[in-house]
């Protein structure tokens, strides 16, 4: 990550009455903490209804935080973004936002970072990740052959019968 997440909460009391009054907070602080300043700006509001809105966002990230009005959910997506960067942006967008599905992903199917899905696929392969039965589907058993007989790997004779003897070198 390049740059941290601010939040500027604005009281909507004050807003209201034509004045913007509103603190700037850190979403990756603990949850009762990021409460507590809110209650302290509330506190001071000229207004009672204790309401209030993110109105700015700035940071890496921050459009994941848009449509958020709690400030536990903030939070949530805040360290998310904060322990995952780009990969925790890119996943929120996959998965609407639904922060517990995000780090379900990370944390069970995750693979990391490779130049293509191909690459990852030869890996599986080659590491025996996949089972030989799920590559079977995939081989094209005429080029296998083709590089054998090119290569002297192995080589046939006709069968009376119809088929053909195979010679393994």
């Amino acid at each position: 990550m390049s740059g941290e997440i601010t939040v500027f909460v604005r009281d909507d009391d004050a807003f209201e009455m034509g004045d913007l009054k509103g603190i700037w907070i850190d979403p990756t602080e603990p949850p009762d903490h990021l409460q507590m300043q809110v209650d302290e700006m509330l506190a001071e509001s000229p207004g009672l209804s204790g309401n209030y809105t993110f109105t700015e966002l700035e940071g890496d990230g921050s459009e994941c935080l848009q449509d958020i009005t709690e400030l536990s959910k903030l939070h949530d997506v805040a360290t998310l973004i904060r322990d995952h960067g780009s990969l925790a942006i890119a996943l929120l967008g996959h998965v609407n936002g639904v922060v517990e599905e995000a780090k379900r992903i990370i944390r069970e199917e995750y693979a990391g970072i490779y130049s293509s899905l191909e690459e990852h696929a030869e890996e599986d392969c080659r590491n025996g990740d996949v089972s030989p039965r799920e590559v079977l589907l995939y081989v094209d058993y005429g080029k296998m052959v083709n590089d054998w007989r090119m290569s002297g790997r192995a080589f046939t004779l006709p069968a009376p019968c119809g088929g053909v003897h195979v010679f393994s070198c």
